[in-house]
């Protein structure tokens, strides 16, 4: 994995591929992901998870951890376009670079390590895709090392290895909730059993999202609300974007 035939390739892969990312969020003029940014200026300049819309009233349409992330880089004049963010999304596409190298080559071999990292590098729709505030590169980047993470423990199989695991998997779920069982499947895998710590490590993280929703909501909310719900509805409808709660709600009310 560390022998100089694959880190130089790699190595200017990476150059490459920051380059082509940062040069597009330089030139981009606009951007996709107004909801999550929207969020992300609420909490930067009011303190409240909430839509600039309607900045006192909470919500938990969208799990936390990407829109904090984007108010570390909102710029201090909002008027001006945030290619602050923008900048920060290229250098996560370019970590996953990185992280594409990782996982081909602990999974398989450092030629299939640099081979995806390749392909994911100069690919003109990933270089394209990077001057957006959709979550898919911030939670890709989450998943590729819960993958790496996932092999490790595979060779390994030590408890602090899975616990570990477990909890970068308890973080993505402030992300997004698409692994909210796969602790249970990490606890089933551990060949000596603690699936009671395993669920812990993970289940943990979500603790003060949770009680946040339930001093506002008066609610059992661990992760998005209705933002899945909301999903399927516009996709039933053939909508390529998600609608607010409140937009899928007026629209479904019109229909059947």
């Amino acid at each position: 994995m560390g022998h100089p035939l694959f880190l130089i390739p790699l190595l200017i892969l990476l150059v490459l591929g920051c380059f082509l990312r940062l040069k597009n969020a330089h030139d981009a003029d606009s951007f996709n992901g107004s909801n999550y940014y929207a969020l992300g200026l609420n909490l930067k300049t009011e303190g409240i998870f909430a839509y600039p819309t309607n900045p006192k009233l909470p919500t938990a349409y969208r799990s936390p951890l990407y829109p904090a992330f984007l108010a570390l880089f909102v710029p201090r004049e909002t008027s001006h376009f945030p290619h602050r963010i923008l900048y920060a999304q290229a250098i996560l596409g370019s970590i996953a670079i990185a992280s594409l190298y990782v996982l081909g080559s602990a999974a398989y071999h450092p030629a299939a390590g640099l081979f995806s990292a390749a392909w994911y590098a100069l690919d003109p729709e990933q270089t394209r895709l990077c001057a957006s505030l959709e979550i898919e590169f911030f939670f890709s980047l989450l998943l590729l090392a819960i993958a790496c993470g996932l092999v490790y423990c595979s060779l390994q199989h030590s408890l602090y290895s899975y616990l570990g695991l477990s909890f970068l998997i308890g973080v993505s779920l402030t992300c997004r909730s698409t692994l909210f069982l796969y602790p249970l499947f990490l606890g089933i895998m551990h060949r000596h059993g603690k699936i009671g710590l395993i669920l812990l490590s993970s289940y943990l993280v979500l603790i003060p999202w949770t009680l946040r929703n339930a001093i506002h909501f008066r609610e059992f909310i661990p992760f998005e609300h209705h933002a899945a719900i909301c999903n399927l509805f516009t996709a039933s409808e053939g909508m390529v974007q998600t609608w607010l709660p409140r937009d899928a709600q007026a629209m479904a009310a019109m229909g059947d």
